[in-house]
């Protein structure tokens, strides 16, 4: 689109990391070993990573900023390889809350001006740390996107958000903005050998957080122990028949209760005197 300012777009993804197999703990007996772990990218934020991409086609000039968050140079390269023009590598440690790591990331970005910040509704920016990013930075929020374009009108986009169970809803709002992605948002889409290729020849800056890590004991919710319940046992004096009848009641004797029987007129009169009786009528 001719006209168009330029769109800079920073896209946060982070590295994840699971068990392989039999975990085994390091030296700390805190952490995984690294050799039963693997790193992987949510789909959300690669999702994230592909909408930046889209945007960059559709506007001429448009450059995109990618934030990753973790220690595995591997797995940056493979999202670098989507089509990022600059790169930066903030190293936090994996047990991190929401509210650290959105400190971190508004610190790495504060100096930037970026139109449009792309995270994963899962990956980056789960856990209610994109929409810490959002409060710390002051921008527009968007959650469950499944779709980003930019309008035809200046400093517009549009964004298709899913309110599940097959429902959407369409968002315009203005930019700046941040804008969290679905995984329904992504495509199965590989990188060509030439991205590769330019991925690897391109440099990483790191960046390292003047935030600290303040450890702090967290109020868990627990359930409370269940009290052991009384069992019951069957009344040893009485016989086999009249015990089997005491295991299926569970112990429970029958109430004294006055039965209404005969004729629904002759019911009905006994309830009436009943009623009248108790002095409900």
């Amino acid at each position: 689109m001719k006209g168009r300012q330029e769109v800079r777009i920073a896209v946060l993804t982070r590295e994840q990391i699971v068990p392989v197999g039999s975990p085994i703990f390091a030296d700390d007996n805190r952490n995984l070993s690294d050799v039963t772990v693997t790193n992987f990218t949510d789909v959300s934020d690669l999702a994230a990573m592909r909408a930046a991409v889209a945007i960059k086609k559709q506007v001429h000039g448009t450059n995109i900023n990618l934030y990753y968050l973790g220690k595995n140079i591997y797995t940056l390269r493979s999202i670098m390889a989507v089509g990022a023009d600059e790169t930066t590598m903030i190293k936090v440690d994996d047990d991190l809350d929401a509210l650290t790591t959105a400190q971190i990331v508004t610190e790495a970005l504060q100096n930037e001006k970026f139109n449009l910040i792309l995270t994963g509704q899962y990956g980056a920016g789960g856990d209610g740390t994109g929409q810490a990013i959002a409060n710390f930075i002051g921008l527009m929020l968007i959650t469950a996107a499944v779709s980003i374009e930019l309008s035809s009108k200046e400093g517009k986009c549009i964004a298709i958000r899913t309110l599940g169970r097959g429902r959407r809803q369409k968002v315009v709002f203005n930019l700046p903005a941040l804008v969290m992605c679905d995984r329904t948002m992504d495509t199965v889409e590989y990188s060509s050998l030439p991205e590769i290729i330019q991925a690897a020849k391109l440099q990483i800056k790191e960046f390292k957080p003047m935030v600290k890590h303040y450890s702090s004991e967290r109020i868990k919710l627990q359930l409370p122990t269940p009290r052991p319940k009384k069992i019951f046992t069957p009344d040893s004096n009485l016989s086999s028949s009249d015990r089997i009848k005491q295991i299926l009641s569970g112990g429970i004797s029958k109430r004294a209760t006055d039965r209404l029987e005969g004729p629904p007129k002759e019911v009905a009169k006994q309830l009436l005197s009943l009623l009248k009786r108790e002095g409900i009528l």
